[in-house]
């Protein structure tokens, strides 16, 4: 018996060394022990992928090493596409020739030599090979293709020889763990950075080295003119000098530089994107240039190291969020050009004061101010309405001549207090005008016996209006003086109106026909539209007439799915899980069945998994869903995988992580949706270890309700206590906790018709337990009224 067994057992050794091979082309190949060797001359056939013969899945995934001969001349495209155990590849110097995608996929590589005969790296070539530490870019090669090396999360550091001179666009996309690059020419790397000749790189390098001296203070060079998008997203510079030839700074170019202390701009920028210097925590001050005519939406949200910010007179328009979240905000100097303060511009600057809004302004939206918990005094010109604008309780609303008033900037000490009934009283605030020069004009005048009188001739059925702009006609009794006009007004700030046409009508004047814009597009918000007739000189005000009229979207809002899955990690300790990816597959298709077409405008899914579970892309993803979403809509969050507390820091372990703090933090999520929640409703789903010392902000108030109309809010919903850990089920063949969830969710929603958060949480919270014997308690972070959360689907 022993001999037999010896017998098969070298029969079957046999079968497994055999060696495999035949030609393509002009050339030969053979596989051995896991090892693919090309002889020849010349180049491999220009093919696609299915036409190379060891690209079969039964050979291509056994090859751990290939070693090309002398004499072949070219590697065709897609060549080694996918090979996944592939480790190394040694490449002669007859090589002239490298295709597009020809590693592609290589997820194993870790060595590579590039021959000296190569010119140019092709598009895609080394694209997700995430096990890529480093790689050397000979002195020749003068361009890089487009995601030439995409997705290569493992790569740390890369040398930009001065022979390269165009790098196309997304070349170093997803290069998560790149920590340096070392250029030997800052002009012609900005050149190359800010897409003149080429199209922007991306390169998300923390550390910028110059001669192997690291760059810290940067002077842009001159012959830069556009800061490009996401150019310096990250970075670890502490001052940035920008040169005059630049007239555009595009969004998010600066977005996360949390060193960044300083930065110079010129005042030939016109125009600043949207969160270009969000989140940028240590910008102590920032000079605003002269031609800026708006301040974008979100430019310095969270800039919680700004103390004081000045307006110039040529913006018009503060956008939403722009100075959202600088809790460290004490004096802002508006432009006495201003017309516009949008949605929640001022949000949360906790320090804030004081505001004196300049005669300018014709609206500021309601919640510009919300959460400034600190503003005692709201200035505002005679004759203007801003009673609609929410401020706290105890904010002192003040009308003030702005005939007597100058905007210049005091600081509190250096005033006494006087009269704290009139305009001049002493503020420890933010703007503070000067002592006025002529008394107060009464905001009691007596009115003539005969003025004329205004009247609104406006029906329509229900009062309801459906889009920002509306027609009004209205009409007045007697010819308007030199010095009289009508003023309209939408929620009791005055708004200009478009007219559209004017009727002989039995009055002695025409019935005029104008279009209002900026009407307030909230679900269900009534609004309040008014006219009346105004003195030109004192903004004395008399014969207001008002409606009410009732908003309803025929736009319905869009339900955003992000989903996150990973089962492979680097790190160690972290043992391959099995569901998570699928678990992340199986919610994003959960909410699409589930969800009521009836309630929303469409489904927005972003689903990442596997290798593709980095840090930055996360990030990046988010940043890109933020862009999407708009008022009222819906986003899930849902991430799956293994989760640690560290440091008293929770955190996701990303795919490409090697150690628990390179991975996604509790507070890099918190950060990425700090401007979103604003305006949407965000829920947070995460089934990993430790996830219940995660922790979002409750905001919810009001009874159960569909969750379109409910405030903005975060809610968190966690498969464990912060000391449990998280089960996988073989026989459900999901976590549980994301079993439960789904499962209850979908038979919720098909048997009862709808279902709450509290509905949800106590069937799932059940569930698990009980599946779990006890060991796992899923967390729901939220103390908010209940509402529902899906309705039955029509």
């Amino acid at each position: 018996m022993k001999k037999i067994f010896l017998l098969i057992s070298l029969v079957t050794t046999i079968v497994v060394v055999r060696a495999e091979g035949g030609r393509y082309g002009n050339l030969k190949w053979e596989l051995k022990d896991s090892v693919l060797t090309i002889n020849g001359e010349g180049n491999m056939p220009v093919k696609n992928q299915s036409s190379i013969p060891w690209q079969k899945d039964k050979i291509r995934s056994r090859i751990k090493k290939v070693n090309i001969s002398e004499g072949v001349t070219g590697i065709g495209e897609e060549a080694f596409y996918d090979c996944s155990s592939l480790t190394s590849v040694t490449i002669p110097n007859s090589v002239t020739y490298i295709g597009k995608a020809a590693f592609s996929h290589c997820g194993k590589l870790i060595h590579i030599n590039i021959p000296s005969g190569i010119k140019s790296i092709e598009g895609y070539t080394f694209q997700y090979c995430n096990s890529l530490v480093n790689i050397h870019i000979p002195d020749q090669i003068t361009s890089i293709g487009k995601r030439g090396f995409y997705g290569c999360s493992s790569l740390s550091t890369i040398n930009i020889p001065s022979s390269i001179k165009k790098i196309d666009e997304e070349a170093f996309f997803g290069c998560t763990s790149l920590s340096a690059v070392y250029i030997s020419d800052l002009k012609d790397w900005c050149n190359i950075l800010f897409g003149i000749g080429g199209s922007n790189p991306l390169i998300y390098a923390h550390n910028l080295y110059l001669n192997n001296k690291k760059i810290t203070n940067l002077e842009i060079p001159e012959s830069v003119s556009t800061i490009r998008f996401v150019s310096f997203l990250g970075c670890s510079m502490h001052s940035v000098t920008i040169p005059n030839s630049v007239t555009n700074i595009e969004g998010y170019a600066f977005q996360h530089c949390s060193n960044l202390t300083s930065v110079t701009i010129p005042n030939s920028v016109t125009n600043i994107g949207m969160f270009a210097f969000a989140n940028c925590k240590s910008l102590s001050s920032i000079i605003i240039p002269n031609g800026i005519t708006r301040i974008t939406r979100g430019m310095f949200a969270v800039c919680t190291g700004l103390t004081s910010v000045s307006i110039p007179n040529s913006v018009a328009t503060i956008e939403s969020y722009a100075f959202s979240g600088c809790k460290n905000l004490q004096t802002i100097i508006l432009s006495s050009s201003l017309v516009a303060i949008e949605e929640e511009a001022f949000a949360f600057c906790d320090r804030l004061s004081s505001i004196m809004i300049p005669l300018g302004v014709k609206r500021i939206d309601t919640n510009a101010f919300l959460g400034c918990t600190a503003l005692n005094e709201f200035l505002y010109p005679i004759g203007s309405d801003f009673s609609k604008v929410k401020v706290n309780p105890f904010t002192k609303r003040r009308a003030y001549d702005p005939t007597s008033f100058s905007l210049t900037s005091t600081t509190a000490s250096s005033r006494s207090n006087s009269d704290t009934n009139s305009a001049t009283t002493s503020r420890t605030a933010a703007t503070q005008p000067s002592t006025p020069t002529t008394k107060p004009i009464s905001t009691t005048p007596t009115i003539p016996a005969k003025l004329p009188e205004c009247r609104i001739d406006y029906s329509k059925p229900e009062n309801i209006y459906h889009s920002s702009s509306i027609r009004l006609c209205y009409s007045v009794d007697s010819e308007l003086s030199d010095n009289q006009e009508i003023e309209f007004l939408i929620d009791g700030t005055p708004v200009e109106p478009k007219t559209l046409s004017q009727q002989k009508g039995v009055r002695p004047v025409q019935c005029t026909e104008v279009e209002l814009d900026n009407m307030p597009t909230i679900a269900n918000h009534v609004t309040k539209v008014s006219i009346r007739i105004v003195d030109k000189r004192s903004r004395i005000s008399w014969s207001e007439k008002s409606i009410a009229l009732k908003y309803q979207s025929v736009h319905k809002p869009t339900l955003h799915v992000f989903a996150v899955g990973v089962n492979k990690y680097k790190a160690k300790g972290f043992d391959e899980l099995r569901y998570a990816e699928k678990d992340a597959c199986d919610f994003s298709k959960t909410i699409i069945d589930i969800a009521d077409k009836n309630m929303y405008e469409r489904v927005d899914t972003t689903v990442i998994l596997g290798s593709r579970v980095n840090r930055s892309y996360i990030l990046e993803q988010l940043m890109k869903l933020e862009g999407r979403v708009k008022s009222n809509d819906i986003v899930m969050l849902f991430f799956s995988g293994h989760g640690k507390v560290e440091n008293d820091k929770s955190y996701f372990i990303t795919s490409d992580a090697e150690y628990v703090i390179q991975g996604l933090a509790t507070r890099d999520i918190v950060d990425q949706i700090e401007l979103m929640k604003k305006r949407s409703n965000i829920f947070v789903f995460m089934d990993a270890c430790h996830s219940g010392a995660t922790k979002t902000t409750e905001r919810t108030k009001g009874n159960a309700k569909p969750i379109t109309l409910a405030e903005s809010e975060v809610v968190g919903y966690y498969s464990c206590a912060e000391k449990e850990e998280s089960v996988e089920d073989d026989i459900l063949k999901n976590g549980v906790f994301t079993y439960a969830l789904i499962n209850s969710l979908r038979g919720k929603v098909a048997n009862e018709g709808q279902i709450t958060i509290r509905e949800l949480d106590e069937a799932v919270r059940k569930w698990v337990s009980d599946r779990t014997k006890g060991k796992q308690s899923p967390t729901l972070d939220y103390r908010g009224s209940d509402y529902v959360l899906f309705y039955k689907k029509k």
